[in-house]
């Protein structure tokens, strides 16, 4: 693809033909300024500034709740129950803390069939799933998630 330069003469005219009326304008500008403040909520936050309750590490935090099962990273529950905490240990680029950790996009590994359907369960009987990061301090509660 071939692309020319305007001249400095040019530059001005096309503005002015292609300029919009101030209601567009305006319109143009608000839509703007609703996106830049989407595009700012979907980025990822740092877990560390976050005001939540730390654990010293992820077994201090398991015994704190009753969680049976291992203290491993990943998502834990009954078989047949649903999970009923995931951990995640802050990979780049896997699990992400969006919306000043309102909101967490949790990715499960590839063919994991077992893993999917005991979320599928949570979806179907709206049951919440307490999440965990690893943070410089030790292990940050997230909270409860849907």
């Amino acid at each position: 693809m071939l692309s020319r330069t305007l001249s400095d003469e040019a530059a001005p005219r096309l503005k002015k033909r292609n300029a919009l009326p101030p209601q567009t304008r305006d319109k143009q500008s608000q839509k703007r300024v609703k996106k830049e403040s989407l595009s700012r909520r979907d980025q990822e936050c740092n877990c560390d500034e976050l005001p939540r309750r730390v654990f010293k590490n992820f077994r201090s935090a398991c015994q704190h709740y009753g969680f049976p099962g291992s203290h491993q990273v990943g998502s834990y529950g009954p078989k047949g129950n649903g999970i009923v905490r995931s951990y995640s240990n802050a990979v780049p680029h896997k699990d992400k803390v969006l919306a000043n950790g309102d909101v967490v996009l949790y990715r499960l590994k590839k063919h994991n069939d077992a893993l999917r359907s005991q979320f599928l369960i949570n979806l179907k009987e709206s049951k919440k799933v307490r999440v965990f990061r690893k943070v410089n301090n030790g292990v940050m509660d997230l909270g409860m998630f849907h």
